[in-house]
């Protein structure tokens, strides 16, 4: 399955435009668009895994314990990657092109993949 991303309302935007500038075809919306402003993380989860969307986000402090809280429920579906600082915005645009072309969702499935790869 391709991937489709769903970025974090606190998510970089220089990073949303240099993806969508690097690679125009990625499907990739923003939680404010998609009316989740302010949305509890639990909820954002949830949105992420019935619409089958990798979750872009900077929080490194919250996100993985929802998700391992979500997990320990026995509800799967979510994946999230995990961009922290610091970092090259041309690297984790670069990283996000590669998963973008070359991965597929499972491979992310139900658990917190952390950036720049490298």
């Amino acid at each position: 399955m391709p991937i489709a991303f769903v970025a974090d309302e606190n998510f970089n935007n220089e990073l949303v435009r240099g993806l969508r500038r690097r690679l125009p075809s990625v499907d990739l919306v923003r939680l404010q668009d998609e009316g989740l402003t302010g949305a509890p993380d639990p909820e954002v989860l949830n949105w992420c895994a019935a619409q089958q969307r990798l979750l872009l986000t900077h929080d490194a402090s919250t996100m993985p314990h929802h998700l391992v809280e979500r997990l320990a429920q026995g509800r799967t579906g979510a994946a999230v990657l995990i961009v922290r600082g610091p970092y090259s915005q041309g690297q984790i645009i670069e990283d996000l092109v590669l998963i973008a072309t070359c991965s597929d969702l499972s491979e992310y499935l139900d658990r917190c993949t952390y950036l720049p790869l490298r």
